[in-house]
């Protein structure tokens, strides 16, 4: 009769957490291969429980025990979310890293609350049990606030997104201490040390790796006089300098199609909408106060390896919280390639933009008609991606001088256009 009273609740909690598996949305995805190591812990931890004095020391163990499968399930995403963040497209990087650190907290929640619901069964009390379900909640919500922050960005909210981010930052710790408190006032007695433990594990449990996903980004970070403009969104890529000697090896050239002369020929249609076609990006540091002409020259080396778009970074001041590394090296986005008709045209010097031609297009191309700064360039681009254009086009120097700018859009006569 000794043996079945200790096997009975090792069978109860295996199937507690089994029922809360299913229940949950551990079995799908990658969670799927931690799930069936609870009922195991369940089942093992209980025959152990049962061999102990069961006091607070050994139920804070048994409840770290039964944790094991939510560890490894965050362990594991978290490695895969950075080796994620190696491979994204250059303009789209801090979005996607929002969403996927907020897919790095699938399954969590249900690994965490089957394993309070194995605890409670075994008997290792309710403090532990509380502590761990208020973890499962601050999971949720840390994935929703992502999902939240994510949105913010896509919108344009940086000041919304930034605050999102840092709730997420916090909410997952913030639920454990609070159930952690309100546990202890409801059932106080020894074992604090014990249940701190637990409630620092399942904190860190419930907390999305996104602090270090974004820490991973490199920022376009240069020594030199950027221009000066407000916080704002970046490209994570490091700045290169165009009169560095390594300044092409920088690029790694080897990654793209080397032209034997300089065409601007028309994209080919594609499944994506022109705007949304990924492009090989350069981030390149110039000085505010340098001219067009020096982009110009950084620009000839770039077009015959198929570079087309340039990322040009500015300084701003830094805030706080996991988004300001990165809001404060704002960056407007260029793109080299001929834009499709329909394109709105505007000719720009050191006095602004002059548009020109063209309707309603969200689509913008930059001729300019005279010799200007990098720092008029950045601010009146920023102004235009601001102002209503999604995308902004500046012309190559050798088809500036058109005198029809709709010749400029594809199709048109500018790609036989010789590169001088």
């Amino acid at each position: 009769m000794r043996v079945t009273s200790r096997i009975h609740p090792a069978s109860v909690a295996a199937l507690a957490s089994v029922a809360v598996l299913l229940i949950g949305d551990a079995p799908r995805g990658v969670a799927l291969g931690y799930g069936p190591a609870l009922p195991i812990l369940a089942i093992c931890g209980a025959s152990l429980f049962a061999r102990t004095r069961r006091g607070p020391l050994a139920r804070a163990a048994l409840a770290l025990l039964l944790l094991l499968p939510a560890v490894g399930l965050r362990v594991w995403n978290e490695r895969v979310l950075m080796l994620d963040t190696e491979h994204l497209e250059a303009v789209r990087a801090i979005t996607d890293t929002l969403r996927l650190s907020a897919g790095a907290c699938t399954g969590l929640d249900t690994l965490l609350v089957g394993a309070a619901a194995a605890g409670a069964v075994i008997g290792s009390g309710p403090v532990p049990a509380l502590v761990v379900v208020g973890g499962a909640v601050g999971s949720r919500l840390a994935r929703t606030s992502l999902v939240h922050a994510e949105h913010a960005w896509i919108a344009g909210d940086l000041v919304g997104a930034a605050r999102w981010v840092g709730v997420t930052s916090l909410i997952g710790w913030v639920a454990a201490l609070a159930a952690l408190g309100l546990a202890m006032r409801w059932r106080p007695g020894p074992g604090l040390p014990g249940w701190l433990a637990v409630a620092l594990v399942t904190g860190w449990l419930a907390t999305p790796p996104v602090r270090a996903a974004l820490n991973a980004l490199p920022v376009p970070h240069s020594e030199l006089a950027l221009p000066t403009a407000e916080p704002g969104p970046t490209v994570p890529l490091p700045a290169l300098d165009p009169h560095s000697e390594s300044f092409i090896a920088d690029v790694r050239v080897g990654d793209h199609l080397v032209r034997e002369r300089l065409a601007w020929d028309c994209v080919p249609p594609r499944l994506r909408p022109w705007g949304e076609v990924a492009r090989p990006t350069v981030s390149l540091a110039m000085p505010g106060s340098a001219g067009l002409a020096d982009l110009d020259a950084a620009l000839v080396p770039l077009l015959h390896h198929s570079i087309c778009q340039i990322a040009l970074p500015a300084r701003a001041p830094r805030g706080r919280g996991p988004l300001a590394r990165l809001l404060a090296w704002p960056v407007v986005v260029l793109k080299l390639d001929r834009p499709p008709v329909g394109t709105r045209w505007g000719a720009i010097d050191d006095a602004g933009i002059r548009w020109t031609q063209g309707g309603e297009s969200d689509i913008c191309g930059l001729v300019p008609t005279a010799p200007l700064t990098i720092a008029t360039l950045w601010a009146e681009a920023h102004s235009a991606l601001s102002g209503g254009c999604a995308h902004v086009v500046l012309v190559p120097a050798p088809w500036r001088s058109v005198d029809d700018l709709d010749d400029l859009s594809c199709p048109g006569p500018a790609a036989a256009r010789p590169s001088g």
